[in-house]
């Protein structure tokens, strides 16, 4: 009878130091609340196991409400003592709160629940900017739509941001370092080299010189969207999404416009008896070669037509024009038309 009750008590206490699934299947079970994230954040706090099974996913693309959550995921960011970095698990950040122009009909609904009511605008501070992007280096997409800027400063004698000081712990006669965007934007470019995407719709702050650092700043962006942003002056910036534009795909024409290289002609027929005819009258036709295996399709020489050689002239657009490229040429057409207020180009060339 001892036996068997110390046998029962020795299972009954392995079963409270194991788990009852492994984390295979709770990482399959936790995949389905993808999309729930209040969901996924009640069961991280269940215990250590669900809290690692639960992390990956629920940090991989945040979505923000508001701006406590804003202030409150930065210091989760932040903080010194954590179970492990969530920065490196993060891959996108929408701060739009839902409200992104996913079309123009979303785009026009948007705009009516705007006017009618007005939204909520997430206060977004140029510090927190920064400590996302020493944080989350791993990040692909960042939107920012529908955010409030607020231009940060930084206590040169503590190193501590204003922002996140409370107004009684602000001591007088201390020196305030204000932080602009474009310190914000440039820190973003250099720590985050994974950026290919950034959302800027109906945001008061996005100007045509904000739209530039970005592209100037972040190296591989590939997509921007600032439409909506009225204090842009410069309308083709946000009139509609801006992304790099791709080469036109080559044509090959080796079949249907009856040109054949010259290189090529002889391995397709290797194995084949050529008969060849050189027309040595016509000093026209001196470049053309006839034989039994192309069946009477010309041959061109390389010299003499170089832009004929298995292919037609290439389109104008023969290699990928960069969204810094694409952006530049925007902002030097308005100004050829008149802009005045986009004198800080310069600075950048």
């Amino acid at each position: 009878m001892n036996k068997s009750n110390n046998k029962n008590k020795s299972i009954n206490e392995g079963h409270g130091r194991t788990f009852l699934l492994p984390p295979e299947l709770l990482l399959k079970v936790f995949n389905y609340l993808s999309d729930f994230q209040p969901a996924l954040y009640a069961s991280s706090l269940v215990c250590k196991q669900w809290l690692y099974c639960v992390a990956p996913i629920l940090y991989c693309h945040p979505q923000i409400k508001d701006t406590y959550r804003w202030a409150t995921f930065i210091l989760t960011l932040t903080r010194e003592r954590m179970s492990f970095f969530y920065g490196d698990l993060i891959r996108s950040i929408d701060l739009s709160s839902g409200k992104s122009i996913a079309n123009e009909q979303h785009m026009y609904e948007q705009e009516q629940e705007y006017n009618m009511k007005g939204l909520p605008f997430i206060i977004v501070s140029t510090s927190s900017l920064i400590q996302l992007s020493r944080t989350c280096q791993n990040i692909t997409s960042l939107n920012l739509s529908y955010t409030t800027l607020l231009y940060d400063s930084l206590i040169a004698e503590t190193g501590e941001y204003l922002s996140t000081l409370q107004r009684y712990a602000i001591q007088p006669g201390l020196t305030h370092v204000q932080i602009p965007i474009e310190e914000a934007i440039q820190a973003i470019g250099k720590e985050c080299r994974q950026l290919t995407e950034v959302k800027i719709q109906r945001c008061e702050w996005v100007t045509a010189h904000v739209i530039w650092m970005f592209a100037h700043y972040c190296p591989n962006l590939k997509r921007l969207d600032a439409r909506r942003s009225t204090k842009c002056t410069v309308k083709r910036l946000i009139a509609h999404v801006l992304e790099e534009q791709q080469p036109m795909p080559a044509r090959n024409n080796n079949s249907g416009n009856g040109l054949i290289h010259r290189d090529n002609a002889e391995e397709e027929v290797e194995d084949e008896i050529v008969v060849e005819e050189i027309i040595e009258d016509d000093e026209e036709n001196n470049n053309f070669r006839f034989t039994s295996a192309t069946a009477a399709a010309p041959v061109v020489d390389d010299e003499t037509h170089p832009h004929s050689i298995g292919q037609r002239l290439s389109s104008p657009m023969s290699s990928t024009k960069s969204l810094k490229d694409v952006i530049y040429s925007i902002i030097m057409d308005a100004k050829e038309l008149g802009a005045l207020d986009l004198q800080w180009l310069q600075e950048y060339s």
